[in-house]
């Protein structure tokens, strides 16, 4: 029942909270442990997470490794090689008025977070964040997807999680949208989501009435411009895979295509011809396909027909499926040069996450640009050009969570990138050191010693006193600071030399 399930959640965070508090996940060695336990769990089940993938979305083995296992592994390699250098305390330089001290910052765990993953990627966008949590030392509780999307996978993690981890630091909650309801009841010291603009809200709502921060990664339709100075056969066989990789199921592949006019019949021949490379000409030979994803479920399976059947007269390629097999084959859109039908599209009015790509043909950059700007901020944009001045010009004048030249999706690879959206597509940031610092809270530590206690800063202030005072604090260029400095170490030095009699 939803009371027993809030009674189970909350002991689950009452749990995780007193772990916290006695210090079983702070030390470096528990923080190492925990992650290689991860590492294991990953280097152990390789198999299973491939078949659980396979069963709920139709991944191949080799998809499955490049973009979850694999990923997922580097970025708990990239926490236990830097975690320590990253907690350690930081210098950062003293101020005049403070001299002789020094200052700290030093990187403390938040507590007992949560991490709401989804079934997109269930994998890694559960456990590539909570990497970066166990590094940066919290407990942590992991809700799952919910079981009605990705069955087997949602289990898995769950299962996986529960036999591996230390149940002291990591928890985990399963169920529909009932079990969510009762996490979000809790109070955590951070939230990690990763969903749709839906659940992001409900998630900021809840957290709101305890002010708990968060982390929201959603999605929003990443706009991908393309440019007549391009590589066409490069340019159009990167689209068309990014488009229609997981069956379209992916926050920040290429939403929707602005290619200019002037290369646009090109760029759409290109394009079929690489679905049909890659994945196969047609509905039976697409079915036929290991490497060609399914929808998640019965019910996106319905709500991407519809969005085909809606705008179905621009179809230039695919169109076709099979219900049975939540399979849609890769759909092209053209609309031509017509603005207002593309932009009133049922396909343009919110993320795809399907495999559609619908294609707008633009006369000038301008156009470009200005489509892009007049909609909600996207978590990505993609420029293809060989010109600095357009892919310089295209992402000073727009705003998006990332952005790629001349290609697509590649940008997760690397772990020195943050992965955020902004504004629609949501808040805050991971990956790497990224990761680390969002679940960590940074607290500043001052240290002051009693010798050359600055009088002038006690009542009752006098004439000189304030001179004193605002020739201190003044603010002056940073070479002028720096002089200072210099100069209050030489009388620092000059006292200390005089005190022991070396002059």
């Amino acid at each position: 029942t939803a009371e027993n399930q809030e009674l189970q959640v909350a002991n689950d965070v009452a749990a995780l909270r007193s772990s916290f508090n006695e210090g079983k996940s702070k030390p470096f060695s528990a923080r190492r442990a925990s992650l290689e336990t991860l590492g294991r769990l990953m280097n152990e089940n390789k198999d299973l997470i491939c078949q659980a993938l396979y069963e709920d979305l139709h991944k191949s083995a080799t998809e499955a490794i490049a973009t979850e296992i694999l990923s997922i592994q580097n970025e708990i390699q990239e926490q236990l090689d830097f975690f320590e250098e990253w907690a350690s305390p930081q210098s950062v330089p003293q101020d005049p008025l403070n001299f002789p001290g020094s200052s700290e910052i030093h990187s403390d765990p938040l507590g007992v977070c949560c991490i709401i993953g989804p079934w997109n990627y269930p994998f890694a966008l559960i456990l590539k964040p909570l990497a970066g949590c166990l590094a940066a030392g919290n407990t942590c509780l992991v809700r799952t997807p919910s079981n009605d999307t990705c069955v087997k996978s949602a289990s898995l993690i769950a299962e996986l999680l529960r036999k591996y981890m230390d149940d002291s630091i990591v928890r985990v909650v399963e169920g529909d949208v009932e079990a969510t309801k009762a996490v979000l009841l809790q109070k955590f010291d951070k939230i990690f989501f990763t969903g749709g603009a839906v659940g992001g809200k409900c998630v900021a709502r809840a957290a709101a009435e305890t002010f708990t921060p968060v982390v929201l990664e959603m999605g929003g339709k990443s706009p991908t411009i393309v440019d007549s100075s391009v590589n066409i056969k490069v340019a159009s066989k990167r689209i068309a895979w990014a488009a229609f990789l997981n069956a379209g199921q992916t926050c920040i592949r290429p939403d929707y295509v602005l290619v200019d006019a002037s290369i646009a019949d090109q760029f759409i021949q290109g394009v079929k011809e690489n679905i049909e490379h890659m994945w196969g000409k047609g509905l039976d030979e697409i079915l036929k396909s290991p490497e060609y994803g399914r929808l998640v479920s019965a019910r996106q399976y319905e709500r991407v027909v519809g969005l085909v059947e809606s705008d179905k007269k621009y179809i230039v390629q695919g169109g076709n499926g099979d219900e049975g097999q939540r399979c849609i084959e890769p759909t092209v859109m053209d609309f031509g040069t017509d603005t207002e039908a593309f932009a009133s599209s049922r396909v343009m009015q919110d993320e795809i996450f399907g495999p559609i790509m619908p294609v707008l043909r633009y006369e000038s950059l301008d156009q470009a640009i200005e489509f892009i700007r007049e909609r909600p901020k996207p978590l990505t944009l993609y420029c293809f050009t060989t010109k600095k001045t357009v892919y310089q010009r295209v992402f000073r004048e727009t705003s998006s969570g990332g952005g790629v030249v001349n290609d697509c999706l590649v940008q997760t690879s690397n772990s020195a990138l943050c992965f955020g959206g902004v504004g629609n597509s949501g808040m805050g940031n991971y990956v790497g050191k990224f990761s680390f610092d969002t679940f960590s809270h940074k607290k500043s530590i001052m240290y002051k010693k009693f010798y050359m206690d600055f009088p002038q800063r006690y009542p009752p202030h006098t004439p000189f006193a304030r001179k004193m005072l605002e020739s201190i604090l003044t603010p002056r260029p940073r070479k002028q600071t720096q002089m200072m400095k210099l100069g209050f170490l030489s009388v620092g030095l000059a006292i200390a030399l005089k005190k022991f009699e070396y002059w």
